[in-house]
C-alpha cells in the first residue's frame, strides 16, 4: 500500500502529527488509508487539503468551520483571504522567490533550506514546481550568466534543492499508481519514463517534469540523467512505458555521446528492435532539429517548456475522460 506517513505530512504542512490526528478524530477532515500495521498513509490529495487547512487556520479560521470543505472550496477561501488580509497569490510567489534569492546571495544554507521548506508548505506540489522552482532556476541561471551571482551559489542551491525535489519525487511516486506491464494498461492512462541522453548531466528539467506528471495522476518512472539509448529503450520495454521523455539542454551539446538527433535515431531504432512500437518519444527543452520531418511509426513531440509539457498532459487527460464518457 502506497502513501506518505504522518511525520512527513506534518512537516510538509507546517503542523504537528498530534494536530493532524486531532483534526482527523474530531472533525473527520480526511480519512487516510492504513498500512497493514495500522500506520496512517496519506495521498497527495490529502496533503494538498491539509496544507490549505493549515494555512487557513494560521490566518484565523476555525478548523471546525472549514474541516468539511472540499479542496476547491478551501482554495477559493484562500484566494478570498489573500485579497482581503494578505498579499495576492502572485505577490506571495514573488516574495518566495525574492527570499530564496536573498538567502542565496548571502550563501546562508540554513535560511535557504528554511525558505524552500516554507515555499513547499505554503503551496501545492504543482505550484511549487511551476511557479517557484522553475522560475527560480531560470533566474539563478540568468544571474550567473551575467556575472551577478557566482557558480558556488548556484551549486549551493542545486544541492539543497535536489534533496527537496528528491523527497517530493518519492512522495508523488508513493501516491501514484505503479507503472504496470503493457498487457494490463490498455484502458488506463499512459505511463511515462524520464531520462536525459548519454552525456547530458542536467536533470532538473526531467525531475520537475516527472513530479508534475505524478501530480496529474499519471504513472511514471524516473531514471535520471546520462542514459545510453539502448538501455533507455530496454527499460521502456520492460515497464511498458507509453511515453519516453528526454530532457535536453543546449549547454551539454559538446559532452553528449551523440548529437541529439543521432541519439533520438538510436533510441527509436532500439525501441523498434525490441518490438515495442507503442512508445512515443517526447523531447523536453532544447531540440536542434525538425521532428516533423521524421517518418516513423513512433510519435515524436517537442515541448520547449514545463508549461507546454503540462498543457500536453492536460490534452491527454481531456481525451481520456472524453473517451470514457463515450464508452459509458
Amino acid at each position: 500500500m502506497q502513501g506518505i506517513n504522518i511525520k512527513s505530512v506534518a512537516r510538509l504542512c507546517g503542523t504537528s502529527p498530534h494536530t493532524l490526528r486531532a483534526w482527523e478524530k474530531r472533525y473527520q477532515v480526511i480519512s487516510p488509508q492504513r498500512s497493514n500495521g495500522g500506520q496512517r498513509l496519506y495521498s497527495m490529495a490529502d496533503i494538498d487539503k491539509l496544507k490549505l487547512l493549515s494555512l487557513l487556520v494560521d490566518r484565523g479560521h476555525a478548523i471546525s468551520t472549514i474541516a468539511r470543505f472540499s479542496i476547491k472550496e478551501l482554495s477559493s477561501l484562500v484566494k478570498a483571504t489573500n485579497s482581503t488580509v494578505a498579499p495576492s497569490s502572485s505577490k506571495l510567489l514573488s516574495e518566495h522567490l525574492n527570499s530564496l534569492i536573498a538567502a542565496l546571495r548571502l550563501l546562508d544554507f540554513d535560511e535557504l533550506e528554511r525558505q524552500i521548506l516554507k515555499a513547499r508548505v505554503e503551496t501545492t506540489a504543482r505550484i511549487f514546481i511551476l511557479d517557484i522552482v522553475s522560475p527560480l532556476l531560470s533566474e539563478v541561471g540568468r544571474l550567473v550568466l551575467n556575472g551577478t551571482l557566482d557558480v558556488a551559489r548556484e551549486h549551493a542551491l542545486s544541492a539543497i534543492l535536489r534533496n527537496h525535489l528528491g523527497e517530493l519525487l518519492s512522495q508523488v511516486q508513493k501516491t501514484t499508481p505503479r507503472a504496470t506491464t503493457i498487457q494490463t494498461e490498455q484502458t488506463d492512462l499512459p505511463s511515462f519514463l524520464f531520462a536525459t541522453p548519454e552525456g547530458d548531466l542536467h536533470e532538473f528539467g526531467i525531475l520537475l517534469a516527472s513530479i508534475l506528471t505524478g501530480t496529474h495522476g499519471f504513472r511514471f518512472r524516473y531514471l535520471g540523467p546520462n542514459m545510453p539509448a539502448d538501455s533507455l529503450a530496454k527499460a521502456a520495454t520492460a515497464i511498458g512505458a507509453n511515453i519516453i521523455v528526454i530532457g535536453s539542454v543546449q549547454a551539454d551539446s559538446e559532452r553528449l555521446a551523440h548529437p541529439l538527433k543521432k541519439y533520438v535515431q538510436l533510441l527509436s531504432t532500439q525501441v523498434k528492435k525490441n518490438s515495442y512500437h507503442k512508445a512515443a518519444i517526447w523531447i523536453g527543452g532544447f531540440c536542434d532539429f525538425d521532428l516533423s520531418r521524421k517518418k516513423s511509426s513512433i510519435e515524436f513531440v517537442h515541448l520547449n517548456s514545463l508549461n507546454a509539457f503540462e498543457k500536453k498532459l492536460e490534452e491527454i487527460l481531456f481525451k481520456f475522460k472524453h473517451q470514457n464518457r463515450e464508452q459509458k
